[in-house]
Parts: C-alpha cells; structure tokens; sequence
C-alpha cells in the first residue's frame, strides 16, 4: 500500500509518538515529542469510509470527505482526496488545493515545505496562507521551530531563518531544532550548544545531547548521565543506574532503569523515582496522563497512568497517544484471515470512555471481500466489548477465541 505515514493519522500508532520520543531523543534533526504537539482543536477521525475532522466532545465539524487526514498544526492540516494531496484550514477551505503528487511537510510555526523531494534540491518553503516565501538549494531542510530551521547542504548541517536567510553555514554533522534560543550540534560525534546568532556556548564536550526545556538539559560523558543549564552548571549528576532520562516540561521525567530493564518516572524537583519502572516504554506526561506501554509475549499492549501511578486507561490497546484537550487517540490492530492487518481507529477521554468508537482503516478495508470485511467487524466489537467489560472477561475471551480460529 502506498502510504505517507507521518501524513496519515494512523501513524501515530503503527510508529507511536511515545516510541518515536524515546529513541529519537540525542538524534539531531528529528522531532521531539514536545515539538510535534499538534493544534488541539480539532482531530481527524474515521466516519464510513472516510476521514473527517471531530472536537473533544466527538461532534463532526469538518464533514467526512477525505481519504487520508492529518492532524492540525498552525491551524493546518494536511489531507488526501484520491491519489493527491491538498492543505486545509480549520473551517475546511482549502490553503492548497489537492493537486500536490507528494505531502507536503507539517506547518511549524507557519511554514512549511511543499515539495519535498530527495532529486528536486529546490524546496520551496510557504506560509500557511499560501505564500511562497523563498526557495533553498539543499538536500533536506527540517521543520522551523523559533523561526529558524536545519537544512543540510553537501552533507553538512546549517540553519536557516524564516526569511530565507542563512544565520549559520553549514558545518555540523548533525543538528538539532532551537528550542529556548539553544541549539544541540554535532561535530566529531561530539555535542555542544550554539545561540541563535551562531556563537558556540557550550563546547563541544558531550557524547550525547538532549534540547533545553525550562533551562535544562541533559548531556552525558563516558555513560554519566548529567542535568545542566544553559552556562553548563552542573545541576544534578544522575544515579549510576539511570541510563536514558528525557527532559520533559513537567517535574516527573521519563527515566531508563538499567537494572529493572525498565521505563518509571523520575522527579527532577524531589531527585527520586515517584512511579517505578516497570514498564518497556513510556511516554512523557501530558494533561496529567502518560501513555505507557508493556510487552506480553511479543505483543505491546499500550494504555495510560496518571501521576500517581494508577491505570486510566487500560494495557488493551494497540496503540495510545498523548492526550490533548482531554481526548486521547486509540488503536486496535485486527489481522484477516489473509495476513493483512487492518487498524481501527478512536477517541477517549480521560476516563477511558469512548467520545469516538474505533472504526475500521477505510484503506485497509478496501483489500478486503465483504465477507472478510464483517468478519473484521465483529472482531472488532467484541474486542471493544472485552476492553469495556472486564467482569464479562472470560465469555469475551471465549468469543474473540473463536473469532481468531483464521490465524
């Protein structure tokens, strides 16, 4: 299936925003959780066989018309109809009519790429009203955040501003977004830190390299992990036995047990765990909810605790991402008697109660005879059945049991 996964909503779970965030941390020009929230306002879901855009209270504002459908970002999202793709806003009028042959990338602070192809070295770069701003002759420029964004020319890192300005030459192996006027870059598989103007402020003295959040960041040397600001003060050298911490807005950080080979959460303020590891991924905290995720024979089941460490939302799903204006998306994976996987696609609040009830990948849907296709759709209700009905456990397993007999 030709599809553009970080265009498509359901991405969030075949990649999971927690899965991304924790392995992509020290890896230079890639999103950061923190710089991937999207707009909260609206969020594209599944209505028929099309896509649609719901509130938090799961009301339909923008009619069901697409055939894929992104997340909102400046008040944009990127959508699909047919085999071509199109910019909205959030009324539904289209910025960019469906006439573009390859997504283009998310608006971050207003701008985004249009074309974005690797042969093309021309990228133009447009406001969200529609505007070209300029072009730049490079291999890749990454998302602007601060106004200023990474592009890498002759295999070498620099920045450019939102202008189309070029503030640093290109010279680093590796560099990351600005996030509080500091940017982590990499020469000689070393990080230190520039200003926005190109002075280098912190030199290159680490073997890893975190963004500054709330003035922190946390680097490492020789596997010691250490907490420093931004005139490289030492705040807070980490116990030996934590190998991977991520920075996080809030005061309970995800944290790496070496021993426990696990995922908790560690308080910056108090300098201890406060939910011990226990789970194989985690998410940072969002609305007061992380989602976390544990591995039961190969299979992930994902779900969400709160700040004292209780279950909200259960281990049951496939998927969970972060919650936004106290909705969260959730997945659960089906696999036909074929081998091919169809995803079902929802909405809950806080409290785990559906506002959206999964529905069935229409694209997934469309690889499939109409027996195979009520097949998958019962499975799906009994599923959603056993998530909702734990005192009906065993009869529910019972079903899904016999429903699975294909595999």
């Amino acid at each position: 299936m030709n599809k553009i996964s970080y265009t498509k909503i359901k991405s969030l779970f075949y990649t999971p925003v927690f899965i991304v965030m924790v392995f992509t941390l020290y890896s230079g020009c890639r999103f950061n959780n923190y710089l991937a929230n999207n707009d909260t306002s609206l969020f594209p879901a599944i209505q028929g066989d099309k896509y649609c855009y719901i509130n938090n209270k799961g009301e339909v504002i923008i009619p069901p018309s697409f055939d894929e459908a992104g997340d909102f970002y400046s008040d944009r999202a990127i959508v699909k109809i047919g085999e071509k793709y199109g910019v909205i806003n959030q009324y539904g009028d289209f910025i960019f009519k469906p006439t573009l042959q390859t997504p283009p990338m998310r608006f971050f602070d207003g701008f985004s790429v249009i074309n974005q192809s690797s042969i093309n070295k021309t990228k133009n770069i447009y406001d969200k009203y529609g505007h070209l701003i300029f072009s730049i002759e490079c291999e890749k420029i990454c998302p602007f955040k601060e106004f200023i964004a990474p592009f890498k020319s002759e295999n070498k890192w620099g920045y450019v501003n939102s202008e189309g300005r070029i503030i640093i030459q290109p010279k680093f192996e590796i560099a990351g977004f600005f996030s509080e006027g500091k940017a982590k870059v990499n020469i000689n598989h070393k990080w230190g830190y520039l200003d926005n103007q190109g002075n280098l402020i912190i030199d290159y003295l680490y073997d890893t390299a975190s963004d500054f959040i709330n003035n922190k960041a946390v680097v490492s040397i020789n596997k010691q992990l250490k907490l420093i600001d931004k005139q490289n003060n030492i705040i807070l050298n980490f116990e030996s036995n934590i190998g991977e911490i991520i920075p996080s807005y809030d005061d309970l950080w995800p944290a790496y047990d070496l021993q426990q080979k696990k995922f908790g959460f560690y308080s910056i303020s108090k300098k201890e765990w406060i939910i011990n590891a226990e789970y194989d991924l985690v998410n940072e905290f969002s609305e007061g909810i992380a989602v976390v995720m544990k591995m039961e024979s190969n299979n992930y089941k994902v779900g969400a605790i709160d700040k004292k460490g209780n279950v909200i939302i259960p281990l049951e799903y496939n998927g969970v991402g972060s919650c936004k204006n106290g909705i969260l998306p959730v997945s659960i994976d089906i696999v036909g008697p074929d081998g091919h996987q169809i995803t079902a696609i929802g909405y809950v609040n806080k409290k785990g109660k559906y506002i959206w009830r999964p529905q069935l990948d229409p694209i997934d849907l469309k690889l499939h005879n109409e027996e195979i296709k009520n097949i998958c759709k019962r499975y799906l209700d009994r599923r959603i059945k056993s998530i909702n009905s734990p005192i009906d456990t065993p009869r529910i397993n019972k079903m899904l049991q016999k429903c699975e007999t294909w595999k």
